[in-house]
């Protein structure tokens, strides 16, 4: 499956990039510039903010909502009729929401510079309104074609932050991160201000009808104010020197029964289940005493295909983005995918048919970013059974496909 960059790169396909240049009446370079810059400034700023549970509760709830079923691309023409139209649309609102609440204060400085940087003067903040949009909808694509939910979805994001980040132009990524630190040294003044007033409080209380401490105590009262004058001038010039601020770390993912977050050597975080595949590889590939060899599998878990073919069900790219994910950050690993079957029907097609759901599944983390010369498949049809074929539950754990360490 494309990452979500590629798939924001073909988007922007000439005839889009046209109807949107004749929309905000920029010129074509320019709504090119702006729009490459403000795709991947918006999904990278998603990405960073997966961690958060309540961002990405509402952010689900966009992406999933009735007002963004179409595909990207229709939907893409659609927002660009109604900006030509000068009207408003539940897909641009939630566009220009998403941005909102990004960025915040930040926003129009980061529109600003995209509109400078690109050359199309002050439209920036409406093609980054439009561009919000356009992420909501490949979003939405994404977790309908994925068949995933709050949790796989920001595991998902997490793991495309990286290269997100990358393809924001530098002007903008600096916007973004003094953003950031704007809002830490904010909560930090506020702090340092407070307990300022605190202590000018507390020595003004211990002032008694007594000659002998009341000049020395209103002397300590007027440098507590002085201090929380001096932190407020230096706010206002937007220089905030505090020490050690401390910057309130994101919300946990909640996780569903069963499931755990695994952080890999790379930084990476996935969602797996406890039992899974994702885990028993995990701690296989990293105890040092577990030697590879030709009988240890693991079983996919979540890994389905439609019925007699070797077509993979949405619902599998979740585990399979997993697995791409472990594989780059074990760059010496190597997998040999296994595809197995009942008995029921021919021998000869069995074996055929499990040979094509492993390279299904090989495939498609090709696709994912692993070098195809760190991956095997193969079929072995139902000369493998590890349940008797006499009962339907039987035959259900021999239709399985498996993996196994081959290098690491």
């Amino acid at each position: 499956m494309a990452s979500f960059l590629d798939e924001a790169t073909s988007l922007l396909s000439p005839e889009l990039l046209g109807k949107a240049a004749s929309a905000f009446g920029v010129p074509a370079d320019g709504i090119q510039k702006a729009m490459s810059a403000a795709m991947p400034t918006i999904l990278g700023a998603v990405a960073g903010k997966a961690g958060d549970s309540g961002f990405m509760g509402k952010l689900f709830e966009m992406a999933t909502s009735s007002s963004n079923s179409a595909a990207p691309g229709a939907s893409a023409m659609d927002l660009l009729s109604t900006v030509a139209g000068g009207g408003s649309s539940p897909m641009m609102d939630m566009g220009k929401k998403l941005v909102g609440g990004l960025f915040g204060g930040s926003g129009d400085g980061i529109a600003s510079a995209i509109g400078r940087m690109a050359g199309v003067g002050g439209a920036g903040s409406g093609i980054m309104g439009t561009v919000g949009a356009l992420a909501i909808s490949m979003i939405g694509n994404r977790v309908r074609s994925g068949g995933l939910n709050v949790g796989s979805l920001a595991n998902t994001l997490m793991g495309e932050k990286d290269s997100l980040m990358k393809a924001v132009p530098g002007p903008i990524a600096a916007l973004m991160g003094a953003g950031e630190m704007a809002g830490a040294a904010k909560a930090a003044t506020g702090a340092a201000a407070g307990a300022a007033m605190g202590a000018a409080r507390g020595a003004a209380a211990q002032v008694t009808p007594s000659r002998s401490p009341l000049i020395p105590l209103l002397g300590l009262a007027a440098v507590a104010l002085g201090a929380w004058w001096f932190m407020g001038r230096n706010k206002a010039a937007d220089v905030a020197v505090p020490a050690a601020p401390t910057i309130e770390a994101p919300a946990a993912v909640v996780m569903p029964a069963g499931m755990q977050m695994i952080k890999l050597p790379d930084g990476t975080e996935i969602q797996a289940s406890t039992t899974g595949i994702e885990s028993q590889l995990v701690a296989f590939i990293q105890d040092a005493t577990k030697p590879v060899d030709k009988t240890t599998w693991f079983d996919f878990d979540r890994l389905l295909f439609e019925t007699g073919s070797s077509k993979l069900q949405a619902s599998s790219m979740a585990q399979l983005t997993n697995i791409a994910a472990i594989m780059k950050a074990f760059p010496n690993v190597k997998l040999k995918v296994g595809g197995y079957t009942d008995n029921v029907g021919r021998a000869a097609a069995n074996m055929k048919l499990s040979a094509d759901r492993a390279t299904a599944a090989k495939a498609e983390l090709v696709t994912m970013g692993v070098a195809a010369d760190r991956l095997e498949a193969e079929g072995y049809g139902d000369t493998v059974a590890i349940a008797p074929n006499t009962t339907e539950e039987g035959r259900a754990k021999n239709r399985r496909t498996s993996a196994r360490v081959s290098a690491k």
